[in-house]
């Protein structure tokens, strides 16, 4: 009766239960000198089915919207930070530490898992996993600490580009595996057209909606309106890009990056617009990020889980440190940029329950993969959540970075 009666009370109450439980856990974790970002996940964890159960499976149906358009706002303003003079300057630097840390990562996990497990099929796929870096908390920590540099930069650029090259290697292993299980013959259409069609097609998505959107402000003269037309393209392009099976996120984030490359008359006071409304919408969405994490799986991470998580922090280090000098990067950047990109999260839950999926009908080995590897990710992906903030912090406090940035000001450098 008691679960029925919350549930009664619709989903507003639940927004308010969310919002004032992140307010505390932000304001106490501040007072511990931890990122907001961690309090806003680890009271979620409270209040969720980890805890109270108050925020528990059958809402997170009815807030999918909600986690949506919060990750369509992140892309969006990821895309605000990726000024075409960046990629002019660093544009070397960054896809070289792109593909070393991706690949380095892919390795690292690959080999680490195969070890432990001897078993290649499974290697692969945690290795590709391991690829992905989920820009949410990172990027949370970055603002809340009104960081700005050289890292920084690269740390955006890295962050936004990184799943793109991460689905291709997913694509890769997955296929691959099958091979290795005997159920499919291996092909370039699965391992590269598929992949690269689905990531043009989201690239292609996010530059329409951010010309439409530049030339529509453009001819605007209320800064009043701006705010919701931003809103509305994006909640646009995010339901496009799911009508149509692309990414949300990577569309949204093109989105960005095009009003602000476009140079129209008032794209600050747009971007301003946008500033002020999204600290509710960021505490809303990490902590039901936190309430679906559920502590319970923990065990059955078990010592796989383990060298996952420790193999995938030290392929990300290694990864950037080399190809940071090959680059001939910055050597703030060669030595703190690894440790910006622990996180794990959307991205790599989402091609765990891909992997269960296009496996569990592959008999008894592929039924075995597949419930591994979402277990694991997700018990893993617990622990990372809470892990991964500070070390965003340590790395740009190392680099001398935090608090250069003005209040509203850009990270760009």
């Amino acid at each position: 009766m008691e679960a029925l009666s919350l549930q009664s009370m619709g989903v507003l109450f639940f927004v308010a239960v969310a919002l004032f439980a992140g307010l505390g856990g932000g304001k106490l974790f501040r007072v511990i000198h931890f990122p907001q970002v961690v309090g806003y996940i680890v009271i979620g964890a409270v209040v969720g089915v980890s805890g109270l159960n108050i925020l528990n499976h059958d809402i997170f149906e009815q807030m999918v919207p909600v986690e949506q358009f919060s990750l369509g706002l992140i892309g969006f303003m990821i895309g605000r930070e990726l000024h075409v003079s960046v990629f002019k300057q660093l544009g070397k630097v960054i896809f070289t530490i792109l593909c070393f840390e991706v690949v380095g990562t892919f390795l690292v996990v690959s080999g680490a898992v195969w070890f432990l497990t001897r078993q290649i099929s499974i290697a692969l796929i945690f290795g590709a996993l391991a690829t992905a870096t989920a820009p949410a908390a990172t990027v949370e920590v970055l603002w809340e600490y009104k960081a700005r540099g050289i890292l920084t930069t690269t740390i955006f650029s890295i962050v936004a580009l990184d799943d793109v090259l991460a689905l291709l290697v997913y694509a890769f292993a997955v296929a691959f595996t099958k091979t290795l299980i005997g159920h499919t013959a291996i092909s370039v259409s699965s391992i590269i057209v598929v992949p690269l069609v689905h990531i043009a097609a989201s690239i292609t998505l996010g530059l329409i909606s951010g010309f439409l959107l530049a030339w529509v402000a453009e001819k605007m003269h209320n800064e009043k309106q701006y705010l919701p037309l931003i809103l509305a393209t994006i909640m646009l392009n995010i339901s496009l890009a799911n009508f149509f099976h692309l990414s949300h996120i990577l569309s949204c984030m093109i989105l960005g990056m095009t009003l602000v490359n476009m140079n129209i008359t008032r794209a600050g006071y747009a971007f301003k617009a946008i500033e002020d409304f999204t600290g509710p919408i960021y505490i809303l969405f990490f902590v039901l990020v936190g309430s679906q994490l559920d502590i319970r799986q923990l065990p059955q991470m078990g010592l796989l889980g383990l060298v996952y998580i420790g193999a995938r922090m030290l392929g990300k280090v290694v990864g950037t440190a080399v190809g940071g000098r090959v680059a001939q990067a910055e050597p703030v950047v060669q030595k703190y940029l690894g440790f910006a990109l622990f996180d794990q999260a959307g991205v790599a839950i989402g091609l765990a329950l891909s992997v269960r999926h296009e496996f569990n009908h592959l008999g008894a080995d592929g039924k075995m993969i597949g419930d591994l590897v979402l277990n694991v990710i997700m018990a893993s992906t617990f622990v990372v959540q809470l892990i991964g903030p500070p070390f965003v912090k340590y790395s740009i406090t190392k680099a001398g970075e935090r608090g250069l940035a003005g209040k509203t000001g850009s990270v760009y450098t």
